[in-house]
């Protein structure tokens, strides 16, 4: 009896260890993981949602940059985030002009006219797009297009692993550059970088001023 209990024992044992799951029931496991990595994946693309906020480089080159009249707004956490990426200059040339009875600095959409432009690039969030567009009156004084810039000098962070971009080397960015200007306005002065207290003389007036 004892000899036939062992020899039993030993029977089961070698088919649990030979025992391959069904193709089936692979199949119902891997579905069953597969839901859970699904799931797990939804519920982080959920909270990207609801806390990540997509990044775009914008050039500016009037009275949004350091030291001009409008700087502060670029600064405002009402309006969003926006951080100081590097000095740059348009790769092509463009007309900077002074116009208007505000003396508003507009750059005129017709590249291979006038200087390549001087300027800053930062990197904001969405909401500080959206602000941007909103008081650049976009698209009826000024459209939004994408613009191949030089990199004078990089002030900003970079991603852990990425290089420092070189002085000298391109970059692209969001430009607020203007289709409708007034006949005469290609024949204004045109300059390299904007300054509001410039040798010109031209004071810009700025908006609570022209209320």
């Amino acid at each position: 009896m004892i000899r036939l209990s062992s020899l039993s024992f030993s029977l089961s044992l070698q088919k649990l260890i030979d025992y391959e799951p069904s193709s089936a029931t692979r199949r119902a496991k891997l579905m069953t993981k597969t839901r859970v990595i699904g799931v797990h994946n939804a519920d982080n693309h959920r909270m990207c949602l609801s806390s990540c906020s997509l990044m775009a480089r914008v050039f500016v080159y009037g009275t949004l940059k350091k030291g001009q009249p409008n700087f502060y707004r670029m600064v405002d956490a009402a309006n969003g985030k926006a951080e100081l990426l590097a000095s740059a200059c348009t790769t092509q040339r463009y007309p900077l002009v002074i116009a208007g009875e505000h003396n508003i600095p507009f750059l005129l959409d017709l590249p291979g006219q006038g200087y390549r432009v001087h300027g800053e690039i930062y990197e904001v969030d969405d909401k500080m797009l959206r602000f941007l567009d909103d008081f650049e009156d976009v698209p009826a004084m000024y459209q939004r297009t994408r613009v191949t810039l030089e990199v004078k000098e990089w002030a900003g962070k970079t991603a852990e692993g990425e290089e420092r971009p070189a002085a000298g080397s391109a970059t692209e960015a969001f430009l607020y550059s203007t289709t409708t200007y007034r006949p005469d306005w290609p024949s204004l002065t045109r300059y390299e970088s904007y300054d509001a207290h410039g040798a010109h003389g031209l004071r810009y007036a700025t908006r609570s001023e022209r209320d």
